[in-house]
């Protein structure tokens, strides 16, 4: 993991471990996965709620499959680059191949920027970033995205329009204009930013033959496997906070770098028994607080740092879920799983084989240590599933011409040493000269360490003076200088644009896609022949 990183090679899809290993590893998991108690059970009512959020979303019904090998993945709900997507690539083929379902976790309960970036075509044929909002304001950019409303009709033809008004300017993805411009009005019936995003993605996934069941943290939340599941650390909140406290430390010595924001330790405070547990609580404004919880003779204590919403009775289970969701529903919150929490109760109680991207090499390995270590399982293994690709932009000149160092270089040379650059026959010339020969006695004088500090810092002043006068000879040559940088600042931004790796999937040309996709079965033919003959 700690060696994973983003491929440089383009048009494929980097999977680790290899591919031809996972149905053995499908195989292992599912032993683990059989003596998780209520497993079959939660994984039943989560895999429902996908069923009827995708029917709902697409307007399709969802297949019923009887197998129930899931391939999960997931992302937040912004615009997937090709390395995203080739996440529900892989879950949606390798599903077909074992029977089973492809599902992505849509991590509407995180805070995103959900604007599009694209490349636009200047006049002068060079590229630069074009961002497209799809939101109206600001003023929700740091609430959680299901807490987010979807736009207005009129806002939201007004970003389609602005996105369509680009095709023009570079090579787009008809499937975005096939269906997106023609999106049913059902979609106005969706409540959030993050069901909208997601709605648009689906639809072109759908077009290519992608169809995966989606279930939102949020509807995911809402499940009693979840409640359960968030219930039984609270009850051993103390042992919890120890393993994953360990997991986090171990994973930092080993990689030798600090603790990340997301991966930073659980506060425990032994002196007031108060405990912090990785979960949100999420107020109905979207503001997310870190879940603390105390525990006292026959109850525990749940809230915020520095309020207590409620209690549970600790003394049996009975009632506990509706207790929770009474709490909750009192205060106005919603309770969610942070980064480790989620993978945890997604491996333990929904995946057969979760497929992550790299960046989970930051925060996985912990996920592993408390499977093993807390949770006592073998540990249940995942895919890393990434690809590189850039958009097809038309670009002459695609290599740069000039050294942005060197130019500065010569700037800075312009300012302190301008002569250089003033023209042979002008040298001898008055008053070019006169300056020249005052200006090389400051010099002098300026480093003198006999002469007295305020002399010295004279000199200074009168160099930088005889500067600005010899700076007017050279007037041509700071024009051309000045064109020069500012077209090698446009060479650099063309080929940032032309190398760039996270432009929205859906802006490539279908037949970019639907190749990305055929490799995949191509490289794969014969190990997906094995699979079905078993």
């Amino acid at each position: 993991m700690k060696n994973i990183k983003v491929p440089r090679e383009k048009g494929f899809i980097f999977v680790n471990p290899e591919l031809s290993q996972w149905y053995s590893i499908l195989a292992e998991n599912k032993v683990v996965n059989d003596t998780i108690l209520k497993r079959s059970q939660y994984c039943n009512e989560l895999i429902n709620i996908a069923k009827v959020y995708t029917q709902n979303l697409l307007g399709l019904i969802a297949p019923d499959i009887s197998r129930q090998n899931i391939i999960s993945t997931g992302h937040q709900p912004i615009w997937h680059h090709c390395g995203i997507w080739s996440k529900d690539v892989v879950a949606h083929k390798f599903a077909q191949s074992v029977d089973g379902i492809g599902l992505h976790l849509v991590l509407d309960h995180d805070i995103c920027d959900t604007s599009m970036v694209l490349p636009v075509k200047r006049y002068d044929e060079s590229w630069s970033f074009k961002k497209i909002e799809i939101e109206p304001d600001d003023t929700n950019k740091d609430v959680s995205l299901e807490f987010r409303p979807i736009p207005k009709k009129e806002y939201i033809s007004t970003f389609l329009k602005k996105v369509s008004d680009e095709k023009n300017n570079h090579i787009c993805n008809d499937i975005w204009f096939d269906n997106i411009l023609c999106i049913n009005e059902n979609i106005f019936s969706l409540i959030t930013i993050a069901d909208f995003i997601t709605y648009l993605q689906a639809i072109i996934n759908s077009a290519l033959k992608l169809d995966n069941l989606y279930l939102p943290v949020s509807r995911l939340c809402s499940s009693n496997a979840f409640k359960s599941f968030a219930l039984s650390i609270i009850d051993d909140a103390e042992n919890f906070a120890l393993y994953y406290n360990q997991g986090i430390n171990l994973l930092c010595h080993k990689n030798g770098h600090s603790r990340r924001n997301n991966v930073k330790c659980l506060e425990v405070n032994k002196d007031s028994n108060l405990i912090e547990l990785p979960f949100w609580l999420v107020s109905e404004a979207g503001q997310r607080s870190s879940l603390w919880i105390k525990s006292k003779p026959g109850y525990i204590e749940i809230g915020t740092k520095d309020k207590v919403l409620g209690n549970i009775d600790s003394s049996s289970w009975d009632n506990k879920i509706a207790q929770l969701q009474e709490l909750l529903d009192g205060n106005n919150f919603k309770l969610r799983p942070k980064a480790i929490t989620l993978t945890l109760f997604v491996r333990l109680f929904l995946a057969d084989i979760f497929i992550h991207g790299i960046g989970a090499k930051s925060y996985e390995p912990v996920t592993d240590y408390i499977l093993e270590n807390y949770c006592k399982k073998r540990l249940l293994k995942y895919g890393i599933v990434t690809s590189t690709m850039n958009l097809p932009l038309q670009n002459e000149n695609n290599c740069l011409r000039n050294s942005m160092s060197l130019l500065k270089n010569k700037k800075h040379e312009l300012k302190y040493n301008p002569e250089k650059y003033i023209d042979k026959s002008t040298l001898d010339t008055e008053p070019v000269a006169s300056l020249l020969k005052v200006k090389k006695q400051k010099i002098a004088q300026s480093q003198d360490q006999l002469l007295p500090a305020d002399i010295r810092k004279s000199a200074w002043r009168s160099i930088s003076q005889i500067n600005l006068e010899l700076c007017s000879y050279t007037e041509d040559t700071v024009e051309k200088l000045e064109s020069l940088i500012s077209y090698s600042k446009k060479e650099i931004t063309t080929n940032k644009v032309i190398g760039y790796r996270e432009f929205f999937f859906g802006l490539f040309p279908e037949e970019e896609l639907c190749g990305l996709i055929n490799s995949f079965n191509r490289r794969n033919y014969d190990w997906y022949e094995n699979i079905r003959a078993h």
